[in-house]
């Protein structure tokens, strides 16, 4: 039963009640006629209400009931409904209502010995400002109207996302503080890091009357809300770029306006990425005076495949062992071709590799014989890439051995 106390309740003067269910129904006061004075001259209200009583003894129960039946049976007290975050629905205060009320008729079913249901209506009428011979800027003679009403439509889009806009009314007295009780029941039922809102609100000159409206847009995404830092209104692309060598070029950048500290977001956004993602440059602007309106960009580096090697390459040049012959020339005489000595072929296996925040491995030798120290060079192409290259130098003394003979070999 307790849950419902953050549904929906009541109070009549200092007394409160949960309630099951809560009926409002306003019916406009009309005097017919043309000029000041007629019109619409005041509102009728009725609020029907159902909630319970209950106690875990008979004394308790009839303790209970009592003081529900004294709480109601004295006119002339302010009666108001809470929603949801305790946002007001329904107002009534008794010194703006006509006649001694608002009036309340009290009905208990019957039931258990320590729990019954009960209903009870609230009747109030309230004058319009001006009504009865004044006009709008001018009160004449009777109580200003307490007055508040609300309509809301729901726009939803294919996506499934929606828009919020209530649209309403406020009349009587200290318009801007009403207004301000409802935008923090607004603000808990559509919070910041789901929703974008929006509210705007017209006064007339006498400060007795405010129309608004209050819009909420439903983010596909959530976005950062602390304490000392919103999002209030931000746009967030990614894009991505692999080339030719499987490096994974990405770029997050953000757009919008946001309220606190600028660092908080930026923050926000360097955390979203996964840790084998480095940052390799990022770009930051902050507009500020008029509003503070951030826009930035980071661009990460990784490799697209498993294992973190970008970039890798590789060169085989053979030179295949043969009859190689010196040229001999003396004056007077012809050439003569004289063959050199015998020697083996020659395989120079060279290549690179580059690795995000590590060296990555040379590669293999596909030879054994090795007819120079194998070389290995490594180089820091910036806070995030390195590079390894590697030459070896092999034997190939088989004759009739090419470059077919490599697995992959055409």
């Amino acid at each position: 039963m307790a849950a419902l106390d953050a549904v929906i309740r009541c109070t009549v003067g200092t007394t409160g009640f949960q309630l099951t269910s809560c009926k409002l129904h306003e019916e406009p006061i009309i005097r017919e006629g043309a000029g000041l004075g007629y019109g619409r001259i005041g509102t009728k209200i009725v609020v029907t209400c159902k909630g319970w009583i209950e106690g875990a003894t008979a004394d308790l129960f009839n303790t209970a009931l009592w003081a529900v039946k004294n709480a109601l049976s004295s006119p002339g007290q302010n009666f108001i409904v809470y929603g949801p975050g305790d946002r007001v629905e329904v107002s009534i205060l008794a010194a703006r209502v006509l006649d001694g009320g608002p009036h309340i008729t009290l009905d208990v079913d019957d039931g258990a010995i320590n729990f019954r249901e009960i209903s009870f209506t609230v009747n109030a009428q309230t004058a319009r400002a001006g009504g009865g011979g004044g006009n709008s800027d001018t009160p004449g003679g009777e109580d200003p109207v307490d007055f508040y009403e609300a309509l809301m439509k729901v726009a939803v889009r294919p996506d499934g996302l929606s828009t919020i806009t209530y649209t309403g009314e406020i009349r009587g007295p200290n318009v801007l503080a009403r207004l301000a009780a409802v935008l923090v029941g607004f603000n808990a039922d559509y919070p910041s890091n789901w929703w974008i809102k929006n509210h705007d609100y017209e006064v007339n000159e006498a400060g007795d009357r405010l129309s608004y409206t209050l819009t909420a847009v439903r983010l596909k995404d959530e976005q950062p809300v602390a304490a000392v830092n919103a999002a209030i209104d931000i746009v967030l692309t990614h894009s991505r770029d692999v080339d030719e060598g499987n490096r994974c070029m990405e770029t997050w950048s953000f757009e919008g306006i946001v309220d606190g500290d600028v660092d908080v977001m930026i923050n926000w956004v360097r955390n979203h990425f996964s840790p084998e993602t480095a940052i390799l440059r990022e770009s930051v602007a902050v507009t500020s005076i008029k509003e503070r309106r951030v826009s930035a960009s980071f661009t990460t580096v990784k490799c697209f495949e498993a294992g973190g090697v970008m970039c890798r390459q590789e060169t085989l040049r053979f030179t295949k062992a043969a009859t190689v012959y010196e040229v001999k020339q003396y004056p007077g005489i012809d050439p003569i071709l004289v063959e050199r000595a015998k020697t083996v072929g020659r395989l120079v296996q060279s290549g690179s590799a580059i690795g995000v925040n590590g060296y990555p491995a040379a590669n293999a030798p596909v030879l054994p014989t090795m007819l120079e120290a194998p070389e290995f060079l490594r180089t820091v192409l910036n806070a995030i890439e390195r590079k390894v290259e590697w030459t070896y130098v092999m034997a190939v003394t088989d004759p009739t051995w090419d470059l077919s003979k490599l697995a992959g070999g055409a």
